[in-house]
């Protein structure tokens, strides 16, 4: 290839790269109100979009973060592999609170009370219906899609504002947190909390909650075939090296935490038909049968209760198996959106 034309090519890729991430947007929720009667003053929220609002403003989709990720995050899953059409859609990304970019306990004033930072899934909803309403006027949106954590937000936006969305999509998705995730999870909060007690570094402590997180991640025999004995010492070496960016060990509590209370039945005598009742969305549910980091039977459960369409997926990635199979997935997806 002759220089100049190595040249254009690099110059193409670059505009592509540098031109492909959207831009990291915020607003601010004055005297936002928290379930527990806590008041933020001034309540940072982040976002991204991507793609264009149409002349009917009815292909708006909403698009919450998972645990510990970022508006980044999903720009990568959208721009990056397709996961939803952003030429078709105008796709608001939200930094879900407590991830280090929206409010959370490692961006503001660590002598704040504790109250604070005692976030629910139902304010993670609140403060995106607020941003939504009142910051980019928006009263109705096509969908709103999660996945994980981002499933936890979806499901309660459909209890919590009913009339809001036509759809909702969730994957590898719970309406809520299992007894086998609520061990698990309990397990990681005990170990930051005897970190924290103990004043052991945060960078040993959290190691054995990055290993846990692994185990959960994949399935034994993935991992297992995947990473061989010999190969075992390589592969766990990498916990060494700790750098947390906007997820430091306070934001890992602060977002697990509001998992562990995550039910959307809870204000409905704990009854799915009672919630059920409340929900008008139509429903897309996608979980992997092999999933050890959030249950799926919660959501299979759930699903005849509202008519939702269920995609049980079954392969040894656990819960990262949604990549695994994503064309699969994305089609489901894009014909759900368009019936």
């Amino acid at each position: 290839m002759h220089k100049i034309s190595k040249i254009l090519l690099f110059l193409i890729i670059f505009t592509l790269a540098v031109n492909g991430k959207t831009k990291q947007k915020y607003a601010t929720l004055i005297d936002f109100k928290l379930e527990n009667s806590a008041i933020i003053s001034e309540c940072k929220i982040g976002y991204r979009t991507f793609g264009k609002i149409n002349s009917r403003k009815d292909n708006i989709i909403l698009f919450p973060t998972w645990f510990g990720g970022t508006s980044e995050n999903l720009d990568n899953l959208v721009n990056g592999m397709g996961f939803l059409d952003s030429s078709k859609y105008y796709i608001i990304a939200v930094d879900a609170l407590g991830n280090g970019v929206s409010y959370s306990p490692s961006n503001v004033d660590k002598n704040v009370n504790k109250k604070y930072f005692n976030i629910t899934i139902t304010d993670m909803v609140n403060s995106q219906y607020l941003l939504l309403k009142k910051k980019l006027n928006i009263d109705h949106v096509k969908a709103i899609v999660g996945g994980s954590m981002g499933s936890m937000q979806a499901f309660q936006w459909i209890v919590s504002y009913p009339d809001f969305a036509e759809k909702s999509i969730t994957y590898v998705c719970t309406p809520r947190t299992s007894s086998y995730d609520l061990l698990i999870d309990k397990a990681e909060i005990g170990i930051i909390e005897m970190g924290e007690k103990y004043n052991i570094p945060e960078a040993e402590y959290m190691k054995s909650i990055r290993m846990f997180q692994n185990a959960g991640a994949f399935t034994p025999s993935y991992r297992v075939n995947e990473t061989s004995y010999n190969e075992f010492p390589k592969f766990i070496n990498q916990y060494e090296e700790y750098s947390p960016k906007n997820f430091p060990a306070k934001n890992y509590k602060c977002q697990l935490e509001a998992i562990i209370d995550h039910n959307i039945f809870k204000k409905y005598e704990n009854s799915q038909k009672k919630a059920a009742e409340i929900i008008k969305a139509d429903i897309l549910i996608i979980v992997n049968k092999q999933d050890h980091l959030v249950n799926p039977q919660p959501a299979i459960d759930f699903a005849p209760f509202v008519e939702a369409e269920l995609l049980v997926l079954d392969n040894n990635r656990g819960h990262l198996g949604i990549t695994y199979e994503l064309e699969r997935v994305v089609e489901t997806i894009s014909r759900f959106l368009e019936k």
